[in-house]
């Protein structure tokens, strides 16, 4: 009987044992993402508008910026979620972007079979404007400009990444929906490898078809590549930082706006950036060029005060033509949350995006107060 008892009670420790060590163990499945919401106050154009505060090359109003991700413990697949407010497009009336990733390196480990330093990764679904690019870049956004977005004009579509360690990554994205473009019907592709030989030096070269470069142009044949070389990581420089960037997009039989025809137009965008300091006090300078306009923006970031963030910038679009723009973007973490209150004062003439065919500003003054956070 005292056996008995004995071997119930190692049991039922046994098994509280396995439990806990389950428990320790977390989640099957793991939750993150960030949020965004606020408003933008413009003073001094022919009318005062109020409206929700977005990224200057969003499309929509009224839509907070809300992205979600989920995932397996083991990193199995993920699913990234985004565009909440969706309503237009062949999926009208959906509510949510989701794109799943499924890593099939890990899968077929699972399986008994040991890919080594090679990993392959499936994706398919779909991605916000913003949130999607198709194809692989080395050019950081230091400056917000997004010059290395680079994407194809499908709205569903498919990647399949595969890539040695860290050495060498090569990524084909494809759409099997066809893509309206200025009246005619395409299937969007795009091609983009990347080699990092050494830490602190990455390099891209791309090619998409029917592919929208930078913000706007959209081209039927795009041709790019892009560089960068983080100096301090190359040469083990701790506390500081000294970077360079560029990247350069060729567009072949191109477009600006999408109710036109794709045209025998040829376009060109090159951004280089240089910028460095250290971890208080950093700055950069961005350089631009669509075809023969010249841009110029000056920026710095100022981390003085603990949780304070402090990024005051000067902008022109066209250094050729009249107006500029200078701002001064503030944060501060309290808690989990990050407050933002964000101004900028652009002169007469200056254009938001030389390349969308829009009416420049007036002199406008411009308060953007919101708040996000991560989960």
């Amino acid at each position: 009987m005292k056996k008995a008892i004995v071997l119930g009670a190692a049991m039922l420790l046994a098994g509280a044992a396995v439990f806990a060590a389950e428990e320790k163990k977390g989640p099957a499945v793991k939750f993150g993402g960030n949020f965004q919401a606020g408003y933008a106050f413009q003073f001094g154009s022919e009318k005062n508008t109020t409206k929700q505060f977005q990224d200057y090359d969003d499309s929509k109003n009224g839509d907070v910026k809300l992205t979600l991700s989920v995932s397996d413990a083991d990193g199995l697949w993920s699913v990234a979620m985004d565009d909440f407010e969706k309503t237009a497009g062949p999926f009208a009336g959906r509510h949510v972007d989701a794109r799943a990733t499924i890593d099939l390196s890990k899968s077929l480990a699972l399986a008994g079979i040991d890919t080594g330093d090679f990993s392959v990764k499936l994706s398919v679904g779909n991605r916000s404007e913003a949130g999607s690019v198709d194809m692989l870049t080395a050019y950081g956004d230091w400056s917000g400009e997004h010059y290395q977005r680079n994407r194809i004009q499908g709205d569903y579509t498919t990647y399949v990444d595969v890539a040695y360690g860290k050495l060498v990554s090569v990524r084909a994205a494809t759409s099997p929906m066809k893509k309206e473009v200025g009246g005619d019907s395409y299937y969007p592709f795009a091609l983009s490898a990347k080699v990092s030989p050494v830490a602190g030096v990455d390099a891209t070269v791309d090619y998409g078809y029917v592919a929208k470069t930078g913000n706007t142009i959209v081209s039927k044949h795009s041709v790019g590549g892009s560089v960068k070389v983080d100096a301090a990581k190359l040469l083990s420089l701790d506390g500081y930082k000294l970077y360079v960037g560029a990247v350069d997009h060729y567009g072949i039989d191109t477009q600006h706006e999408t109710t036109e025809a794709l045209t025998e137009d040829n376009q060109n965008i090159l951004a280089v950036t240089v910028g460095g300091g250290v971890d208080m006090v950093d700055g950069y300078v961005e350089y631009s060029r669509r075809d023969d306009v010249n841009g110029l923006k000056v920026g710095a970031n100022l981390n003085l005060v603990k949780g304070l963030g402090l990024s005051p910038y000067w902008e022109d679009t066209d250094l050729d033509e009249d107006g500029w723009k200078v701002g001064l973007d503030t944060s501060y973490l309290l808690g989990s949350v990050t407050w933002h209150l964000d101004m900028n004062y652009a002169t007469d003439g200056y254009d938001t995006m030389v390349d969308t065919g829009k009416a420049k500003t007036q002199n406008t003054f411009t308060v953007s107060p919101y708040v996000s956070f991560a989960f």
